[in-house]
């Protein structure tokens, strides 16, 4: 025959309050600047990493054609493509914003 024990212990009531908010590791968001010309340079020009990542993202996304022959879907495959070729051509043009001897940096700066 099983008997059934009484705990012994009270159970505490439940915490009605909210917890702290600053638990655990605090990490402080900055404003960041946007990035510059001199950025993507430093990112993509200057840095050997840089450089591979962005002759991978030219190969993979810029050097095929933006066309594609067919119907409507062809033509939202185009525009895609178009999309993803001009991300990597809007690098290039900071880059070479950057290189420009005549370049004097942005104001706000």
């Amino acid at each position: 025959m099983i008997k059934a024990v009484e705990p012994t212990q009270e159970t505490t009531p439940i915490q009605t309050e909210e917890p702290d908010q600053e638990q655990g590791n605090f990490v402080r968001n900055r404003a960041m600047k946007r990035a510059s010309p001199e950025t993507y340079r430093n990112v993509f020009d200057l840095d050997m990493n840089g450089q591979r990542v962005l002759d991978h993202l030219q190969l993979t996304f810029a050097n095929k054609s933006t066309y594609v022959r067919g119907g409507q879907d062809a033509e939202r495959e185009s525009c895609f493509r178009a999309g993803q070729a001009s991300v990597v051509s809007f690098i290039f043009n900071q880059i070479n914003k950057a290189n420009d001897p005549n370049y004097q940096g942005d104001i706000d700066e």
